[in-house]
């Protein structure tokens, strides 16, 4: 339970820093230059948050709130600096670069030609599947941090996937391990497990019409 209200408290903080650099910029460089670069500022008010506290070794506003403190999961001491920095880093820059790239990915599918047509690369088939799961491939983000987060609830370890990749994870000042939030939180976790299945059973039954469905032709 400690975990999950320090990391609702540094989202909070970390968002209020961001849209404050957006604002700043906004009055730099002009509201419309700014909001093009807007998921990057948010992302250096998020690394400025996470470099002042994380990096430097100190606790955030968040695990200071709920008296908690960052350590090495191998072996319960204090991050190094090494591992401080993939943290930022895993926490601030990956998700923009994954947000980057779903984007591009998704223009490139909704504009996708035909093969047969000029710069054509994909079957008729191909292209419309892929057009019919843009909603889902939006959401993987999402769906992916979800799916993480039932496992924390059910688990209790590693409360976010960044902090499952650079191998940390809380520790109470207490010198208990932070993050079991009993059985409420399994039931939780359990339940989102559950939510996502039924969700992906049926986009499996949607990809299966799909297949059966005919390929279109160009009139």
């Amino acid at each position: 339970a400690e975990v999950v209200r320090a990391r609702q408290k540094d989202e909070l903080y970390s968002a209020q820093l961001g849209s404050m650099v957006v604002e700043s910029a906004e009055g730099i460089v002009g509201q419309r230059a700014a909001r093009r670069w807007e998921g990057w500022l948010k992302a250096a008010g998020e690394g400025a948050y996470h470099g002042i506290t994380t990096l430097r070794g100190a606790q955030t506003l968040g695990e200071e709130y709920c008296d908690i403190q960052q350590v090495e999961a191998a072996a319960e001491v204090v991050p190094s600096g090494g591992t401080r920095t993939a943290l930022v880093l895993w926490k601030t820059l990956c998700p923009l670069l994954f947000s980057v790239m779903q984007g591009r990915f998704i223009r490139a599918v909704c504009r996708a030609p035909a093969a047969g047509e000029q710069g054509g690369g994909l079957s008729a088939r191909a292209r419309d599947i892929l057009q019919e799961f843009v909603p889902e491939i939006r959401n993987l983000g999402d769906t992916v941090w979800r799916l993480h987060l039932a496992v924390f609830y059910i688990r209790g370890t590693y409360d976010s996937l960044p902090h499952r990749m650079a191998g940390v994870r809380h520790l109470s000042l207490g010198g208990q391990a932070a993050g079991d939030g009993g059985v409420p939180y399994g039931l939780l976790g359990w339940i989102t497990v559950f939510e996502m299945a039924t969700s992906a059973i049926m986009m499996a039954g949607k990809a299966r019409s799909l297949l059966r469905r005919p390929a279109q032709t160009a009139g």
